[in-house]
């Protein structure tokens, strides 16, 4: 179980907070732990992630996420969206390079 100082404060990247979980100072670190499934780090970055909620600023109006895990590859997993064009479908990967 998480202590509770590892809970993400409002506004934290999620990178960022991935890193100090597991303690690492950079996203290639955190790529190389997250590229291995059977590692202790793995496991905690998971339990970490698992239910925190984020919001996505980068398109309007802001979208709100739950985190569900780290067992898909984003461009695996797809979802539907309301724009302001209608109803669309994305990967979770298309989505974010918009």
């Amino acid at each position: 179980m998480l202590d509770g100082d590892l809970k993400p404060n409002p506004g934290t990247p999620v990178l960022e907070y991935l890193q100090h979980v597991c303690g690492v100072n950079s996203e290639k670190a955190l790529a190389d732990i997250l590229g291995d499934e059977s590692s202790g780090k793995y496991a905690l970055a998971l339990e970490a992630l698992n239910g925190i909620r984020f919001r996505a600023t980068h398109l309007a109006p802001d979208k709100k996420f739950h985190a569900r895990g780290l067992g898909r590859s984003a461009d695996k997993f797809s979802f539907e969206w309301k724009g302001n064009d209608g109803m669309h479908l994305d990967t979770v990967q298309s989505y974010f390079r918009k």
